[in-house]
């Protein structure tokens, strides 16, 4: 229900895949033309679910829900966080300015309403993975943390909001419009009153709309089973980013090392050059000839110095690159899967909640029967009151388990694969690009510098692939005397040109080229 997925059709899908037979799931998948299903995954999903499974699911009801969730998304409602003011005192604590179109004059907000706001929806929604809060930290006020956290309240938010049933919440509502604190403050604490405010369908649009799905949804015969290799893909694929995670970072900070290292080689190259060149440009006469083979070696020091500097400039891009892409991607995926499992454990709550409703109204008839047994048949009636209230704990706490349940395989499950497997391939693709961009401007970085020392780029390609078999001799190009004893020589080509031949036998002695 976020974004590009939800005009990317596939709650259509799921229309198909939960109607009630395959002339049901035919008519669904043909009405998804009139109101334009997106990619052609989500199409190719579609027509390949229909009868998939039962359902009670209806043509007109999903044509609505797919025009609504249309509507949202084409007309997103955008939070912008900002101004943050930090009250000092015994407490010290931030409130941030949140601004959308509800309240373009913007509310105050602290980091314990998000949290507030956060309980409310992930207990309201039964089946909904409500997006995870950004991690809490106790003791650091600075600058840099304050930014931090409300760029990651920023995103939090407005994944909230890219929910539609969530967006109409009134909760939420509340949370972005109400102005004055007081007034905030007394809303917060008449929700624990029953019944709070919004907690019922027909004083909350997001909620009825929800109510709504969730009824139409099925719950499948092998639900259990369904459940257990969900939990079992969650925890392997949360094992699975940490890894990926740890990786990244490593990655990150070395690719930072190697960008210093990098740094450090320039400067040793560039020192090379500024220490060496006085001590040239004042020898004597008699020098003549060191002298201009020293000034060439200047020059070629100076178009290395200029290339390495561009080399480091170029490596300096890769640590942010990774983190912006690999980092922020895993870290992404990872507050995904936390609030998954957080939907998981509240299912495993209710689920531990109507298993304890269940034993007590088995208590409760057994002390009955054997009262009517014992012939107490007036203290046996005396319990039916209590007995039907049990009743209505055990409906109403297996219903609860149900509509999760309902939730998590009917919409979060296809969803958050989905999901994922779209954000991965979106993150690798931009980093791919970005090293394709990377790989061109480094071909072009010494390309220049070949150019620049006047090196034959074949033999330079033929002498390294000489070099990575073990042949060091073509590292050595070591000058005859005759070269040595003309001052052109070392300005004639750098050497490149001076090779007569492959001489696939030379080992590094006199002929090897200047």
């Amino acid at each position: 229900c976020e974004g590009e997925v939800v005009s990317g059709g596939w709650v259509r899908v799921m229309a198909a895949k939960w109607s009630n037979d395959g002339d049901a799931s035919a008519a669904v998948t043909s009405s998804m033309a009139e109101v334009s299903l997106g990619d052609d995954e989500s199409k190719r999903a579609a027509g390949g679910a229909g009868g998939a499974a039962g359902g009670g699911g209806t043509e007109e009801f999903w044509r609505t829900e797919f025009a609504w969730h249309e509507e949202c998304a084409s007309e997103p409602l955008l939070v912008m966080i900002s101004d943050p003011k930090t009250t000092s005192g015994f407490k010290s604590y931030t409130t941030y300015l949140v601004k959308c179109a509800l309240c373009p004059g913007g509310v105050r907000r602290r980091f314990s309403d998000w949290e507030w706001v956060r309980g409310v929806l992930a207990k309201r929604y039964d089946g909904v993975a409500v997006p995870a809060m950004p991690e809490k930290r106790v003791m650091n006020q600075g600058k840099e943390f304050i930014e931090g956290r409300m760029s990651d309240l920023t995103d939090f938010t407005n994944e909230v909001t890219r929910n539609p049933y969530l967006r109409y919440d009134a909760s939420l509502v509340k949370f972005l419009t109400v102005a004055d604190t007081g007034a905030w403050d007394s809303y917060k604490k008449s929700t624990v009153a029953s019944p709070a405010p919004g907690a019922a369908a027909e004083d909350n649009e997001g909620l009825a709309r929800w109510e709504k799905v969730i009824s139409v949804l099925p719950l499948p015969e092998d639900a259990e089973a369904c459940m257990t290799a969900m939990r079992q893909l969650v925890g392997e694929t949360e094992a699975s980013i940490s890894a990926v995670l740890h990786a990244a970072r490593k990655f990150m900070d070395r690719s930072a090392a190697y960008a210093a290292s990098l740094q450090e080689l320039k400067d040793a190259v560039g020192g090379w050059k500024a220490k060496t060149a006085p001590i040239v440009d004042e020898m004597p006469e008699p020098l003549e000839i060191t002298r201009a083979h020293s000034a060439a070696l200047l020059e070629s020091l100076g178009h290395a110095s200029t290339a390495m500097a561009q080399w480091h400039d170029l490596a300096c891009f890769q640590p942010n690159e990774v983190r912006l892409f690999l980092v922020t991607g895993m870290e992404v995926e990872m507050n995904k899967i936390r609030s998954f499992k957080d939907v998981l454990a509240q299912r495993e709550s209710a689920q531990n909640a109507y298993t304890t409703a269940w034993h007590a109204l088995d208590r409760l008839e057994f002390q009955q029967k054997k009262l009517r047994d014992g012939g107490k048949a007036d203290k046996a009636a005396k319990m039916d009151a209590q007995i039907a209230a049990a009743q209505e704990t055990v409906e109403s706490t297996k219903l609860k388990v149900d509509n999760i349940t309902r939730g998590i395989l009917g919409s979060e499950a296809g969803k958050r694969t989905l999901d994922r497997a779209r954000r991965f391939a979106s993150v690798f693709g931009q980093l791919a690009s970005l090293n394709i961009a990377s790989g061109l401007r480094a071909q072009q970085l010494w390309s220049g510098f070949l150019m620049d020392m006047d090196l034959n780029t074949e033999e330079m390609v033929g002498l390294a692939q000489k070099t990575l078999a073990g042949e060091r001799g073509h590292l050595n190009r070591d000058a005859s005397l005759q070269e040595s004893l003309n001052p052109d020589a070392a300005a004639s080509g750098g050497g490149a040109g001076a090779d007569d031949g492959d001489d696939d036998d030379d080992d590094g002695g006199d002929g090897d080229g200047a």
